[in-house]
């Protein structure tokens, strides 16, 4: 995400709620209206493509009644949201600081990113065979895969970040006789802060991503295992109600917790810099 883009974003967010609700709402009529549209005189049988009024009332099912002999969807929401913390959790405190030091070293560690680079095209569901092999199946095993998915894009916006900073600033530093301590804590983080921030949100996505199709082959819980589950019995509405609540999760995290700290920390910045040019 550029410069322009993230100013736009927060100047957006000055903007009234009615303005921003009515494009939204307008857009989840025509989606929902060609749902259903589709599902109703398509001709496509209800058991393939379920109209959407019976897929959210499944939804609403799962979320508040509770089957017998089943686990409820509840815990299974638990379950993959705390694999993909763990993962994630793992990823920032690895590749945040690799990536910083990386970057700042340069040619000293060349060696490290090169490693890196060569490792990061491979697709992650290719450590599968690997990582039954050393953990098995079960949360180790997706935790692991969550971790890998999402460690590239923090290590690679890290590095990036750092790598961009103009070497004056470093220069200065120096001269005044800053500690590569004191370079690292008060230049290289909040100056390559907008990288890292879409490290975070990049690799929160790709956990998220990765998450689900890692449960339907490893796990016998979370939301990924329900939607195999739910493909095995031909259930389409529980397939399309995990959908939802998978995306749902997905959106929440972005808007208010990602959201929300790029507000507090860019948006501030860019707020004071608006206010100086005007002065």
């Amino acid at each position: 995400m550029n410069e322009t883009s993230r100013r736009s974003r927060f100047a957006l967010g000055k903007a009234g709620a009615p303005g921003r609700l009515l494009p939204v709402a307008a857009a989840f009529a025509w989606f929902f209206g060609g749902w259903w549209a589709l599902a109703e005189f398509a001709g496509i049988p209800p058991y393939l493509l379920p109209p959407p009024q019976q897929v959210l009332m499944t939804l609403y099912r799962l979320l508040t009644v509770l089957d017998p002999g089943t686990r409820g969807l509840w815990l299974d929401i638990l379950d993959s949201i705390g694999r993909q913390l763990a993962g994630f959790a793992g990823s920032v405190v690895l590749g945040v600081p690799l990536g910083i030091v990386c970057g700042y070293f340069g040619k000293a560690l060349l060696g490290i990113d090169r490693v890196v680079r060569i490792a990061y095209p491979i697709p992650t569901i290719a450590w599968i065979p690997l990582v039954l092999i050393w953990f098995g199946p079960g949360t180790s095993a997706i935790t692991f895969m969550v971790f890998i998915a999402a460690f590239w894009p923090t290590y690679m916006q890290a590095f990036e970040g750092t790598r961009q900073l103009s070497t004056r600033y470093l220069r200065v530093a120096r001269s005044l006789g800053a500690s590569r301590k004191a370079i690292i804590v008060a230049i290289l983080v909040p100056g390559g802060l907008p990288y890292l921030l879409n490290g975070l949100r990049l690799g929160y996505g790709e956990a998220w991503r990765l998450l689900v199709a890692a449960e339907m082959l490893l796990a016998t819980t979370g939301l990924g295992q329900h939607i195999q589950v739910s493909r095995s019995m031909l259930e389409v509405d529980k397939i399309i109600a995990g959908m939802i609540v998978i995306g749902l999760l997905g959106f929440l995290v972005e808007r208010f917790v990602f959201d929300r700290v790029e507000l507090a920390t860019l948006g501030s910045w860019y707020r004071r810099e608006e206010g100086a040019e005007i002065g």
